[in-house]
């Protein structure tokens, strides 16, 4: 079964294109840096002395960027080689990120937030559009899921050296506070080797017949498919950003542990997740992307509880780990699915509304979840989360189960399209 899985993967591998191979390699930059961010950024703001409820506020900045980027950027994408596109996205998230982790004010660590998570958003907007173009229907699902499980898997490596080297100066006489500091430095700078492999990334510009202005975004859309699509991905969102954010900081108050402890079991999660990614494909194939999204999201739940009433820590890295494994899972497929309801011109447009949805509901939802976190604990939270889960995946399956066949069969391969 295990060899049939892999010979099937390999096979559908061999399919990617060039460029494909291009942006895959800069993910894996992109997921290293950004890893060894979401790892210790909210450690390093604890030890700024910052409470729940301002952290909160902090990360909820980056979806402010979003919020504020996401159309324009489905213009960019539809205006200018998305080769370039990427690469400025890379530079200036990157300096973005290195400018954070030198800061101690918290309108500059906002500030700085919110345009990491405009460029970041750039970078997420630009990609879907690009797998539709430089894929076919065949391989299409393999290329989002290779694409989620690279860079998680790069983040399995982000994680441990990230939790390793703040505890390593520790103990070398290095003060914890700027242990955090140089890593969250060093993990941004790497981020920033993505501008190498996006820099050959073979593109053309579009023809002037193809570009969008910008009220065609407003007016000129399938606005009844895309109402759709974002309902369940709001709910999602204001569902995630309760918690997700804080989950380090779970594992720091509820357990006392350090950040290399941290670092391993994320590193572990990492791996996990990137699991979830690979099958995910495999799983649609055979009953649909929506129902994988659905199957998915339903079987992480019980995990989830684990992580709310736990006070084992066994059991509660038991919990987390699935969790993460069978929540991402769908996040690949959900995404792949939108690009095939809508048509061609629609994807970049569609791909930044989504962006919108889910950013917007985290903006709100972070900021929740860091004064509910502040004020009683983990436990409620998380069971607020839970309701949300279910109200998602019950409105995916009420829209979209008419569609629960798109996936499901494998196309012949055409000719391959380019940028």
């Amino acid at each position: 079964m295990i060899r049939v899985f892999l010979n099937d993967y390999l096979r559908h591998i061999r399919l990617f294109s060039p460029n494909a191979r291009r942006f895959l390699v800069g993910s894996f930059f992109m997921g290293f840096g950004l890893s060894v961010f979401w790892l210790l950024l909210n450690l390093y703001l604890k030890q700024l002395g910052f409470e729940e409820g301002r952290i909160g506020s902090i990360i909820s900045a980056s979806s402010v960027g979003t919020v504020l980027i996401a159309v324009p950027a489905a213009v960019l994408v539809d205006r200018f080689r998305i080769k370039h596109i990427l690469m400025l996205a890379a530079a200036v998230n990157g300096t973005a990120l290195i400018t954070q982790a030198m800061s101690v004010s918290v309108w500059n660590l906002r500030a700085m937030s919110m345009i990491s998570g405009a460029m970041f958003t750039v970078h997420m907007i630009a990609a879907s559009p690009f797998f539709m173009r430089n894929s076919t229907s065949e391989e299409r699902p393999y290329l989002f899921g290779v694409n989620m499980a690279l860079s998680t898997f790069s983040g399995f490596i982000g994680s441990i050296v990230g939790g390793f080297i703040p505890t390593y100066l520790a103990q070398r006489g290095v003060a914890l506070l700027y242990g955090y500091r140089y890593t969250l430095a060093g993990g941004a700078s790497l981020a920033m080797f993505a501008l190498i492999a996006y820099s050959a990334i073979k593109a053309r510009k579009p023809a002037s017949d193809q570009r969008h202005r910008l009220r065609d975004y407003i007016g000129a859309r399938d606005w009844k498919t895309t109402a759709k699509l974002m309902v369940p991905h709001f709910i999602i969102g204001m569902g995630a950003g309760l918690v997700i954010p804080f989950l380090n900081l779970y594992f720091l108050k509820r357990f006392e542990l350090q950040s290399d402890a941290i670092g391993r079991i994320f590193s572990i999660g990492s791996l996990f997740t990137a699991t979830g990614f690979l099958i995910g494909p495999s799983i649609a194939k055979k009953i649909g992307l929506i129902k994988t999204v659905v199957f998915s999201q339903l079987l992480s739940i019980p995990f989830f509880l684990i992580l709310a009433f736990s006070q084992n820590l066994y059991l509660s890295i038991f919990g987390f780990l699935f969790r993460g494994s069978l929540m991402n899972m769908a996040w690949p497929m959900y995404n792949n699915f939108a690009m095939e309801l809508v048509s061609e011109k629609d994807q970049a447009g569609t791909n930044s509304v989504l962006s919108l949805a889910w950013n917007a509901s985290w903006m709100v939802s972070a900021n929740l979840g860091g004064v509910m976190i502040e004020k009683s604990g983990f436990t409620r939270v998380m069971l607020t989360t839970v309701v949300f889960y279910l109200f998602s995946t019950a409105s995916a399956w009420h829209l979209f189960r008419q569609k629960r066949d798109i996936g499901r069969k494998t196309l012949p391969l055409n000719n391959r399209p380019t940028v």
